[in-house]
């Protein structure tokens, strides 16, 4: 195969080659189609010489003139005879390496042919004497094997056991993350609820992508001013679900937005409302809310204990650190 591969690559280079020589020899004969004619011509002006001004014949002067123009012309006749037989040769012999490639290429497609069946049937019968070989050993030194065969069973069987109960952990972590969400959704919407008199309802889902809250009046809402109802009424539910001790989130929530401009005066002071009554829930209140906004909270709750600090920009003795920062 590497032989004949081989012939192919010179055969298909001195095509090639020949292909080159044969452009050189165009060139060639068309230089010299171009230039015999021309020279016929000085030749026949020459043995017929005329005067430029009136026709009238000359007299013979002009044989030694003749004489070199039809060497010339006779050297570029046989310059094309030689051209010509040139190509003729050129031709005739790509004609022959054209048969020669095709034969040599359906050869090697032959002996690869011949070659790949003896690859593959040597391979089958490596194989068989592979497989034949294990058969012996497996059946030899079995007794040798029963331990490791006995010991990786066990591993198979405790990593199985432990698959099944990272599958059951799984599933009940799984079912209790559904029910947190569920018991939160429950915990939005009766914030939702008390916040928004006129029927207005609320639930929380769980996506992909994370939890949604959603609030319903004759329809879902998604005006700017139910986006912070949203945001607010979300905070205070998770706030109730870390007083109930399921989740792990510090019981502190700090109130800076959104202000009464948000949401309407009434709404904005039955966040208030709400506040104080988880605050009477427990004895001791379980948590902490922290007001910074702007607009004032009820009048009911502008007393000791709930109020605490208050602070304002004029005067200094008024700011936080008394001090302008």
């Amino acid at each position: 195969v590497a032989e004949k591969d081989q012939e192919i690559r010179v055969a298909e280079n001195r095509f090639a080659t020949i292909d080159g020589e044969l452009t050189g020899v165009a060139g060639e004969l068309k230089t010299l189609s171009e230039a015999i004619p021309r020279f016929e011509m000085n030749l026949h002006d020459a043995a017929n010489p005329k005067c430029q001004t009136c026709g009238e014949p000359l007299k013979a002067r002009a044989h030694e003139f003749i004489a070199q123009q039809r060497a010339v012309y006779d050297e570029f006749a046989a310059d094309k005879v030689k051209a010509e037989g040139r190509q003729r040769d050129l031709r005739s012999e790509q004609d022959g390496l054209k048969y020669q490639i095709a034969a040599a290429k359906q050869e090697l497609a032959t002996r690869q042919t011949r070659l790949a069946e003896v690859e593959r049937k040597t391979k089958e019968t490596a194989e068989r004497v592979a497989s034949a070989n294990g058969y012996v050993t497996m059946t030899t030194r079995y007794r040798s094997y029963e331990a490791e065969i006995a010991r990786l069973d066990k591993d198979i069987l405790r990593h199985t056991e432990a698959g099944s109960r990272a599958k059951l952990d799984a599933q009940e972590c799984r079912r209790a993350s559904q029910n947190v969400v569920a018991r939160l959704s429950d915990l939005f919407d009766i914030i939702i609820r008390y916040l928004v008199l006129n029927g207005a309802s609320g639930d929380v889902t769980l996506a992909e992508d994370g939890i949604h809250p959603h609030v319903t009046l004759h329809g879902n809402l998604t005006t700017a001013a139910v986006d912070s109802l949203k945001v607010v009424a979300f905070d205070l539910a998770a706030l109730a679900l870390t007083i109930e001790g399921k989740t792990q989130l510090p019981g502190f929530w700090l109130h800076d937005s959104p202000r009464e401009a948000d949401l309407g005066l009434p709404l904005y002071h039955r966040l208030f409302e709400l506040a104080l009554e988880l605050e009477k829930c427990t004895e001791t209140p379980l948590f902490q809310y922290v007001i910074t906004t702007t607009t004032r909270p009820p009048d009911t709750l502008q007393i000791l204990p709930w109020k605490v600090l208050e602070l304002s920009s004029a005067p200094r003795e008024m700011r936080l650190f008394k001090m302008d920062l």
